[in-house]
């Protein structure tokens, strides 16, 4: 026997040696005894709990292969799971293995679960699997860890898989189902085939659908590269109620998150979608790299594109455009970074708004810190509307921008100057998820007026049908949040001017408040407060100091049927979705104070000089108020309760040289009517047309009914029921010898005297 055939022969026998081992092995030991052992070890290294729900299975021909029943693993220091499989098989190479190795054929698991949290602090359930503690270990001096396990898998196959991500801090979930993944050879270093599908969902903002890709995926771990080459991406979702479908394709996509490199080849995104009540609006979108490199030492690429198209009530489109790349990834500088945006919005009439907006900057940034700079920011924004006096305005803009997307921070600063107006402001984004906003901005001089069209007052006011008001909606507050100041030196809003007006602005949770809003106004000062919730609540708290009352209406209205200057104090909420809505829902309540003022439109004055005669004919006076007419006062004070949307007085209190006026009544704001009885005491001596005293009103209370329009309201007297309570008071007099006297009022010398004056007045001899 030669040689080679001994060799042989001892080999054959060793081979069936070792069969005969590997076959007694898995025919006599039981490997489920070996489950404690197990779980105990993974508990040990990892303080998570192991659980196998059932019978472990070995095999040996031709790999060594494990299947495991149903397991499950907790979360670290915890009895709460984390994952789960229904069922898994893994086989691996024996002789790779004995070499420290791991050779797997294809690793199958059946409706794998699994649940990824981060915490508060930033951490994450998984840092202790995936070597993240141990990083942190290190960097306290511990001793340094090993790169990535050497390890080569023949396959990796997910049924039916889910996988939820959880952020505490931004308050977002993530959640596959229906996970399906099929990966061909997997190592720390390689190349795969990859195919996914899955569904999912997500929060904040609200989105669902369905994902599939496709394409070749590169990892090196060691070097922590990762990327993908030929590549076909499909996506269908709904974003809250509004449909997005999009498609991709990419010749290749690399990311080395070590070096912080980028790469970006072929790429050409398309898709479409919608918003809007009902899907009105639609869009398309278009993105398109034809090549961008960047790495430690260069940056080169060729120009970049996206575009969005807009049909609906609103059309238009805006476009993005990134061109001249150099520099190196930790300072990448771009050439030119451009803006251009044109929306076209109907107004109804054939009337069309128009928003033209162009802007550009040079920008630098960092790949892998996460920050862009534009350092030159300069454009310009052009409206064309009807709605403006002058149908356009543009506004130069020149400012810079900064994002710092690892810290979810941006900040802009603006500044521009249109006419006689100079305005800056600071804006800034803290936080992502969700978007909080900050502002503060100031403009020395500001004519609103100047801009728009004022509606029309007075008798053109009325000619026509009016306008139909639109709808209020502000339900797009629940996701606002929102924090800043605005100031103005000098502002003038629908005729109203104020100076130094600071107005503080915060919105979270749905509501939208102003405080404090602080002004000089007509030469007093008003301090307020106010609110708008995303529920269609509204409100005002509002002191007016010293004010110039005539002035502050003829300037907001056209109409000065108030003149006087005093204190007024408002405290009132309303609820609804239009103007009439909110009129009708009106409560609160109210008081003013005014002195050395008139009340426009009536003269009780004059109506009570006509007194003796009106008395003798014991018939009633009406009339319509004239522009021309008013009652003086020197006091004017009065408060009211609002109850859907009408105004209630009983203590009005008007004061003058000649009259004391009190009254009660209602006012309907959401008509623009009132209902409301003045009764007039003649304090002074009233003198009537022909000069001769009018004494029959002495002491008198006359009532004067006022009702109509706000505008323009009619009065009337009822001169016969003030000739029976004066003939009352007159015949008591006579008998009790006390005349009804007034303030200031001298007693008579003699009854007598007494009976024949009030004859005299009464009959007017």
């Amino acid at each position: 026997m030669t040689l080679t055939k001994k060799i042989f022969l001892a080999l054959g026998a060793f081979a069936l040696l070792l069969a005969v081992a590997l076959a007694a092995l898995v025919a006599f030991v039981d490997v489920n005894a070996f489950k404690p052992q197990i779980e105990q070890a993974v508990k040990d290294r990892t303080n998570r709990t192991l659980a196998i729900d059932g019978d472990l299975s070995l095999a040996v021909f031709p790999r060594l292969a494990v299947a495991l029943p149903k397991t499950t693993l907790s979360q670290p220091g915890s009895p709460a799971p984390f994952a789960s499989v229904d069922g898994a098989r893994v086989s691996v190479a024996l002789w790779p293995l004995l070499r420290g190795r791991v050779e797997a054929d294809r690793v199958v698991a059946q409706g794998l679960t699994a649940t990824i949290e981060r915490r508060a602090d930033g951490r994450t359930n998984v840092d202790d699997l995936i070597g993240r503690d141990a990083a942190a270990r290190q960097g306290a001096g511990a001793p340094p860890a090993s790169g990535p396990p050497a390890f080569e898998i023949g396959g990796v196959t997910l049924v039916d898989a889910s996988l939820t991500y959880r952020d505490v801090v931004a308050n977002t979930t993530l959640a596959l189902t229906r996970l399906n993944l099929e990966l061909g050879r997997v190592a720390a270093q390689g190349r795969t085939p990859l195919r996914l599908s899955t569904q999912f969902a997500a929060t904040s903002p609200a989105a669902q659908g369905e994902l599939a890709f496709d394409g070749v995926a590169e990892v090196d771990l060691e070097r922590r590269v990762y990327g993908a080459r030929s590549v076909e991406m499909t996506l269908k979702a709904m974003l809250g109620q509004r449909p997005l479908e999009l498609r991709g394709k990419a010749g290749e996509l690399r990311f080395d998150a070590g070096g912080g490199a980028l790469a970006v080849a072929g790429l050409d995104v398309g898709g479409r979608g919608a918003w809007g009540d009902g899907a009105s609006q639609r869009f398309e979108v278009q993105l398109q790299v034809p090549k961008v490199e960047a790495d430690a030492t260069a940056a080169r690429g060729e120009r970049a594109t996206a575009r969005v198209k807009l049909a609906g009530p609103t059309s238009g489109e805006v476009g993005l455009s990134v061109e001249s790349l150099s520099g190196t990834t930790s300072a990448l500088a771009i050439g030119r970074l451009a803006l251009e945006a044109s929306l076209q919005q109907p107004l109804g009439a054939d009337r069309t708004r128009r928003i033209v907006a162009t802007v550009a900057s040079p920008a630098g940034a960092n790949l892998a810190a996460r920050t862009l700079v534009l350092p030159q920011v300069s454009g310009e924004l052009r409206i064309d509307d009807p709605a403006l006096a002058q149908k356009s305005l543009t506004l130069p803009m020149q400012g810079t921008l900064s994002l710092d997307a690892a810290k979810q921070v941006a900040d802009a600063r603006l500044r521009t100057r249109v006419d006689e107006t100079t305005l800056a402001a600071q804006l800034g984004v803290r936080g992502f998820a969700p978007v909080r906003l900050t502002f503060d901005a100031e403009a020395d001089r500001l004519d609103v007026d100047r801009y728009l069209v004022r509606p029309a007052t007075g008798a053109s006011a009325g000619q026509g049908a009016p306008a139909a008001a639109g709808p209020i909606d502000v339900s797009g507050l629940k996701d606002l949040r929102l924090a800043g100041e605005a100031r103005v030196a000098w502002l003038q809003v629908r005729g109203i001017q104020v100076h130094n007006a600071r107005v503080g602005v915060r919105a979270d949770g749905g509501r939208l408040a102003a405080a404090p809003v602080t002004a000089s106004l007509y030469r007093g000062r008003v301090d307020a407060t106010a609110f708008v919730q995303s529920d269609q609540r509204f409100g005002l708290d509002a002191t007016l100091t010293g004010v110039d009352v005539g002035a502050l209406l003829k300037d907001a209205t056209g109409d000065d049927t108030v003149a006087g200057r005093g204190n007024v104090t408002l405290a009132l909420t309303t609820r609804g979705a239009s103007a009439d809505a909110l009129k009708r829902a009106l409560a609160g309540q109210g008081a003013f104070v005014l002195r050395d003022g008139a009340v426009k439109g009536v003269n009780i004055e004059r109506a009570l000089r006509n007194a003796n005669a009106l008395l003798a004919g014991g018939r009633t006076e009406s009339a319509s108020g004239s522009a021309d007419e008013q009652t003086d006062f020197s006091t004017l004070s009065a408060s009211f309760v609002v109850r859907d949307g009408v105004a209630r007085s009983d203590d009005l209190d008007l004061r003058s040289a000649l009259l004391r006026l009190g009254g009660s009544g209602e006012v309907d704001l959401a008509a623009g009517t009132l209902d409301y009885t003045v009764r007039a005491t003649v304090v002074g001596t009233l003198r009537g047309p022909d000069g001769r005293e009018v004494t029959a009103l002495r002491g008198a209370t006359v009532p004067v009914r006022l009702e109509g329009p706000l505008a323009q309201p009619r009065y009337s007297i009822d001169w016969g029921d003030v000739a029976k309570e004066q003939l009352k008071a007159r015949a008591a007099e006579a008998l009790t010898g006390r005349p009804p006297r007034a303030p200031d009022d001298k007693p008579r010398d003699s009854i007598e005297q007494r009976a024949r004056d009030a004859l005299k007045g009464l009959f007017g001899r």
